[in-house]
This record gives structure tokens, sequence and C-alpha cells, in this order.
């Protein structure tokens, strides 16, 4: 036996140095003069694992015909076939082998790595237990119950786990990468940063830990901080698709909008999931060459990576005991919080939800609440929070509501759920608000809009049918707290203060460039720019070099920070004269908030739904003659209206005369224009 044991090291050591050929000899010639052995079977099998696993299972079987109680086979067994992915066979076989082997530890960890894949994580988590009996030293086993309760969005627990895991180990970086990844999804940004500081510390090679730097950082509002962290990111792992798209974002708040583009281009397409380019149709929207065909093309990359889940066909079921008159509607989303979102709606619901005949399901894709989310949840009939579902499972239980409408409002913004409307989940889906593009996706049947952000002869760029509000697409929901408005800045003084409180990214160089224009032709004006990426001082530094680059003086630029409170926020609007809109991205619930504190918007007209909201405002305001056709009329207006300070307070006055009956603002005329559209698509597909 010593002299057989003596030869199976060699194979063992032949194999280890990759001598295959001599390796595979020997064992043969070993099986032939040891027939019964059934470990050598297995070692075959072992050697023939990675280049013919079909001959591989023979001779693990046959070793097991030998031997029923020779675990290692059925380990190796399970192993082909968790390499194939086959992971109920891989299930069969590692429950078999713990079950002969109650000791054998790569058995229970192989077997909660195929549970793993399968999303069954609370049965990971029990192997995974059983597995730290047997070694409760091994810092891996704590780190990967800490992956399952991640999985689980339970990050109590996961930080638990994670922190276990570098108790073990105090050199583990993986444990100290999950934790900030933990910490990131809980936004404990602070907390998170400290923690992959020590991942890199302990690996600076992680083309990874870079990326997630740059991901806390950017989350920081420390933008520049964040692109060194992704370029380091490339540096160890080039062209890396996720940090390459990552590293496109942070250039749009950094106003870098031309290195998105050049970017864009070099992302190859075939390496990417969904995931990675979900957020990219989004991020398009704010360049302003970027084609439409473009776009199009864009939604069906993302459509070809998406399953299409094998569900039978929604079947809506007409009930002869419910009120034949009763609307079932559902919104889904991951912004009922304090967000854009339900600042335009939160109003909307509660009026909605008083409607005779009239119930309205919340679908939350969002595990923390806030005081907005407690407010929200008042008006609906029904609430139900989504978080942690994955896209067959969600489907199927809004189905079970049997709903008229679903109504996506995220899009492609984070926390959205919107792949599921490759599937049916309701009798019709729109897309409304939260997302102002085409989705590209199969069973989004409408995207809801008025009749001044698509003409009519622009229908033909939107993949959606287009239905239309009679007035404007969008209500706005005031805050409870009134607000003074204060006369207007430039009788007090002696100058015309422009402003704009927009999204950084929608500040392009041709922006820049008028409002330049606007500014030297005003030689006393300032413009006012508040917004969250101004709480980086770097940002700060690169607005004012792009104006002095365009030959305005720093000191006109007055930049502002996020405000802490939503009423802080509206306040400041008392400051300025006259609020100028971005394009081609033009301000949304921004204007909307601008509109309400009775502040007029100067707005260019462009040939997309993002491009017209702020016509569509002003058309309703009855402040059409702020609607501009190209750059000459955008400048000329601006100089006109900043002539006649006495002019500007008369038009406060007006907008805050007309404010109150204005559909805009009024909650009971917007939801009788919502319901009789919803009912004529009821009556008319």
């Amino acid at each position: 036996m010593q002299k057989i044991n003596d030869e199976i090291k060699k194979v063992i050591k032949l194999f280890e140095e990759k001598n295959s050929i001599d390796s595979e000899k020997l064992i043969l010639k070993l099986i032939n003069e040891n027939p019964n052995l059934s470990i050598l079977d297995n070692i075959y099998g072992a050697i023939l694992s990675k280049s013919d696993s079909e001959k591989a299972k023979f001779y693990f079987n046959r070793a097991i015909s030998k031997d029923p109680n020779f675990f290692n086979a059925y380990y190796n067994l399970g192993l082909i076939y968790l390499e194939k992915n086959d992971y109920l066979e891989a299930i069969k076989f590692f429950e078999k082998t713990i079950n002969i082997s109650p000791d054998f530890l790569e058995g229970y960890i192989a077997l909660s790595q195929v549970l793993m894949s399968l999303k069954r994580y609370e049965a990971a988590i029990e192997v995974l237990n059983k597995s730290i009996l047997l070694n409760p030293n091994d810092y891996k086993l704590y780190n990967n119950i800490g992956l399952a309760y991640q999985k689980l969005n339970d990050f109590e627990q996961a930080i638990k786990f994670f922190n276990k895991a570098i108790n073990s180990n105090i050199g583990s970086y993986e444990s100290y990468l999950n934790l900030a990844i933990c910490y990131l999804d809980i936004g404990k940004n602070t907390s998170a940063e400290k923690m992959i500081e020590m991942a890199i510390s302990l690996n600076p090679k992680s083309s990874l830990a870079h990326r997630i730097h740059g991901l806390i950082l950017d989350k920081q509002s420390s933008y520049f901080n964040a692109l060194e962290s992704v370029k380091k990111s490339l540096q160890i792992e080039p062209l890396n698709n996720e940090s390459v798209i990552l590293l496109m974002k942070i250039y749009l708040n950094t106003l870098q909008h031309e290195k998105w583009m050049d970017l864009y281009f070099k992302i190859d397409f075939s390496k990417c999931d969904s995931r990675d380019i979900f957020s990219l149709p989004l991020s398009s929207l704010y360049i302003k060459d970027f084609a439409r065909d473009e776009y199009n093309s864009l939604l069906k990359r993302f459509h070809s990576l998406i399953n299409k889940h094998n569900l039978q066909d929604f079947k809506f079921n007409i009930d002869e005991n419910v009120n034949k008159n009763e609307l079932r509607i559902g919104f889904i989303s991951a912004d009922f919080r304090n967000h854009a979102v339900s600042f335009c709606l939160s109003d909307f619901f509660k009026e909605l939800g008083k409607r005779k005949d009239i119930k309205i399901y919340a679908y939350s894709n969002r595990k923390d609440e806030d005081d907005m989310t407690i407010k929200l949840k008042e008006y609906f009939y029904a609430w139900n929070n989504i978080f942690g579902k994955n896209d067959y499972e969600l489907i199927n239980f809004i189905r079970k509501d049997n709903l008229h409408f679903l109504i996506d409002l995220s899009g492609f913004t984070k926390g959205s759920r919107v792949t599921i409307f490759n599937n049916r989940s309701a009798k019709f889906q729109l897309s409304w608000v939260g997302y102002l593009a085409s989705l590209g996706l199969d069973n989004v049947d409408f995207l809801v809009a008025d009749p001044h952000v698509i003409p009519k002869h622009e229908e033909q760029n939107y993949l959606e049918k287009i239905v239309r509000l009679p007035d404007i697409w969008s209500p706005f929901s005031p805050i409870e707290t009134e607000i003074d408005i204060l006369q207007v800045p430039s009788l007090k003084n002696n100058f015309v203060t422009f402003g704009s409180f927009n999204n950084l990214a929608k500040i392009n160089s041709d922006v820049i460039r008028l409002w330049s224009e606007i500014l030297k032709k005003l030689p006393s004006s300032k413009l006012y720019l508040k917004t969250q990426q101004l709480n980086d001082l770097e940002v700060q530094k690169k607005i004012k070099e792009l104006f002095s680059n365009n030959f305005i003086s720093k000191d006109r630029i007055i930049l502002g920070s996020h405000e802490e409170t939503r009423e802080s926020l509206l306040k400041a609007y008392n400051d300025i004269d006259i609020a100028l809109d971005p394009f081609p991205y033009n301000g949304m619930t921004t204007s909307l908030e601008c509109a309400w504190m009775c502040t007029p918007i100067l707005t260019k007209i462009g040939d997309s739904f993002v491009s017209r909201t702020g016509a569509s405002i002003n058309i309703n305001l009855d402040l059409k003659e702020w609607n501009c056709v190209d750059e000459t009329e955008y400048v000329n207006k601006a100089i006109m209206f900043a002539s006649d300070y006495n002019k500007l307070q008369e038009t406060q006055n007006f907008l805050k005369i007309n404010r109150s009956k204005n559909k805009i603002f009024s909650k009971k005329l917007f939801v009788d224009d919502f319901i009789f559209l919803l009912r004529d698509i009821l009556t008319n597909n």
C-alpha cells in the first residue's frame, strides 16, 4: 500500500507541475494494476475534469460504484455540475458529500456557493453557520455570511459578520471592501470611506477598491477626488466598463461634458451587462451632441441585455362583484421620499386617493423611510415595500392586484425597477414624470406628456405611444409652510441677478458661453448658481474658471451650495430676478419650484421632451414671451427683460396673483384631467 501511496504522490506532483501527459500515463498504469481501488478513479477524474468533464464524470461515478461512501467523488461530481451552472445537480452531490462526511468543510463551502448562485441566501447562511462550527477561525466563512445578509438587504447583520471576518483576520482586504460597500448602501459614507481606505492600504492594486472609493467620494460631493480614484482604477484595469461609466458620470458633475462623449465611444458594449449601461440613457440626455438615433441604439442594447421572464400572458380579471367604474392604479418608484418626484406629486396623490372609485397602490423600492414617505403612505389604498424582490417575484406580486394601470415614476434613475416593464404586470403600463424620454421596453404602452413638450409632429421620435394631459405634464406640490415672495432684488440692488439652481450636469459649454454673453452685455449683472455639486470647492473653482475663460470676472458669479431644507432652497429664489433655463436639458422640478416662487424663467425651446419643459411651464403661466426659439432670441430677451426692473416686478406680481388658479398648482384640476386621461385610454385602447 505504501508503494501505491508513493505512486499517487508522484501523479499529484506531475499534475501540479502541469505535466498532464505523464500524470495521465502513470494513473492509467496504476488503475490497470489496481482495478478495485476507487481512489485511483477519483484522481483520474480530477485530472480529466478541466479537459474532459464527461469522461471525468464517468470515473467519479466508477469510484462511487466501487465505494458508495467515497464522499470525495461525490464532491468532485458536484464541482463539475457547479462549473456547468447546473446548480440543482450540484446541490444533490454536495448534500450527499456532507451526509457521508459531516466534518468535510469544503463540502459545506461548495454547497453555500451554489445556494448563493440560486439566490437562496437564507439557506446559504444556514450552511455557512455549520461550516463555522468546523472552523471558527476562517474569516472567509464570516465574510460569505456577510455577503448573504447583504444580498438580503439585512445590512445590520451583514456589517456584524464583516466585522467578525476582520476580527478573525485583520488583513482581510475583501472584508474591508465588502464592509465599505455595505456602509455605502445604507448612506453611511464616512464609515464607508474609512473601510475602503483600509482595503486599499491592504491591496493598493485593486481596481475594484479604487472604483468603490471613487463612488464613495462622488456620494460625498468630492467630485475631483472621485475622479482621481476612478482614474487609478482604470490605470490598474484599463477600459473596465464599470469604471469608465462611473468616470463619465463624474465628468458631468465636474462640467467636463466633452470627455463624457469621448469615453462613450470607448465602452466595449459586448462586455457590458444591463447594470453597467443602466445609467447611460439618462446621462446621455445631458449631452448636446448625442444623436437621437444613438439614444435609440442605446435603448436597444439595454433591451437586449435584460430578461423577458417566461410567464403566462397577463390577464386582466373582470370581477362582477366590483364596481365597474373603479380604477386601480399602481405607481412604482424608489422616490417616495424627499425627492424631486415626490415634491411634484405628493399633493396629487393626496387628492387622487380621495376620489370615489379610485384605488391607488404604491410599490416602493426603498428600504428606509423619511418624513415624506410617512406622509405619502396615508394617501394610498395599499402601500407595498418591494425592496429586495427580484423581477420575477415582483411581476407576480403586482399581478395579484389586478391593476388597470401600472405607472413607472423612475425610468433610468437610481433604484428604478424599470426592467419589469419588459413583461406585463397590469392591463396598461405607462411612464410618467420621473423620466422624460423613451424607455424602449416591450410593454411600456404610453409616455405621458402634454401638447407643448411633445407636439404631434414629433411623436415619431418616441418609441411609446404619446398620451397628453391637456395643459402640463406634471403638477407641483408646494410646501405647507407659507414663504413670503419678496420684492424683486433688482429694485433694491440696482442690478439684475440671473440665477439657476439646476443640476450642474445640465450646464454645458454652450450654456456657459451664452450666459457669459448675456453677462457681458449687462456689465452690472450677476449670476447666482446653487446646487449640490457646488458643495465641492474644486467644482466652485472650476465653474468660475469656465466663466473667466469667457471673460466674466469671478466676482460676478455667486455660488451657493446645496440647502439643508426645501424651505431654505425655495427662499433663495427671492435672491434672483430671472431664472436662466439650461439646454438641451431644461429644468424640471427646479423650474416648477421657480414658478411657485414667482420668478420668471427664460428658456430656449429644443426638439425633445427634456428641452421643452421650460416652454410648457411658461405657456401654462401665460408667459409665452419668455420662450425663445434660438440663442440670439435668448440673449436679446435676457437683455430686454433685465433692462426694466419695474416690469420684472409687474411680472412677479402677475405670477403671484394667478398662482392659485393655475393647473400646475391646483391638485383638484390636475387630478380631474389625469383621471379623464386614464379613462380615455381604457375606453379607446
